[in-house]
C-alpha cells in the first residue's frame, strides 16, 4: 500500500504542476497540489470522491471533524457546506489529491441494478464519509490517471476536447 501511494503521488505530481486545482481532459477529474497550510475556509463538497495520497486536511461538518491524510478518501453524496483547512503541506511534501465528480443519475442507475445489503440508517448521517483507501481504490485511481498520458485511449472524449 505504501508503495502504491508513493507511485500515485508521483503520477499526480507529474500532472498537477500548478498550485490548486489542475483540471484534466477526463470530465469531472481534477488533481490538486497545495504547498502550504491554510486558514479554515468555508467550502461546499459536491457529490464526489477525493483520494488523498500526501499531506493532511481537516474538514469540519457541523462540529464533526474529519481528518484526511495520505491514506484517506472523502466521499460526498450530496452538496455539503463545511469548513476545510489544509493542516500539512510543504514544497517538499505537498498535499496531493485526486477529485472525481460523481454523476448522481448514473450512480443511482448502477445502484438500482445491484442487490445491496440493507444499511443501518443513522441519525448521524451527514452526507460525507471519510475512510481508509484500499488497494482496489488506489489501483483504480492509478489506472485512471495513467489515461492522462494517452488521452487518445479515452473513448468518451471527442476530438475537440483533446
Amino acid at each position: 500500500m505504501i508503495e502504491m501511494r508513493r507511485e500515485l503521488a508521483s503520477k499526480i505530481a507529474t500532472h498537477a504542476q500548478s498550485l490548486g486545482e489542475n483540471p484534466t481532459v477526463i470530465p469531472g477529474l481534477a488533481l490538486y497540489r497545495r504547498t502550504t497550510p491554510t486558514a479554515c475556509l468555508l467550502a461546499t463538497y459536491e457529490p464526489s470522491v477525493t483520494v488523498f495520497v500526501q499531506g493532511r486536511k481537516r474538514v469540519n461538518l457541523g462540529g464533526t471533524v474529519y481528518l484526511c491524510d495520505g491514506s484517506s478518501f472523502l466521499l460526498s453524496s450530496i452538496d455539503v457546506p463545511a469548513e476545510s483547512q489544509i493542516v500539512e503541506a510543504s514544497e517538499q511534501v505537498p498535499l496531493l489529491s485526486m477529485f472525481l465528480r460523481l454523476d448522481m443519475p448514473t450512480v443511482r442507475e448502477v445502484i438500482s441494478r445491484e442487490e445491496l445489503p440493507e444499511s443501518e440508517t443513522s441519525v448521524q448521517s451527514r452526507g460525507i464519509a471519510v475512510g481508509e483507501t484500499t488497494v482496489g481504490l488506489l489501483d483504480a485511481r492509478s489506472r485512471l490517471i495513467e489515461l492522462l498520458d494517452t488521452p487518445e485511449d479515452i473513448p468518451f472524449l471527442s476530438a475537440p476536447e483533446r
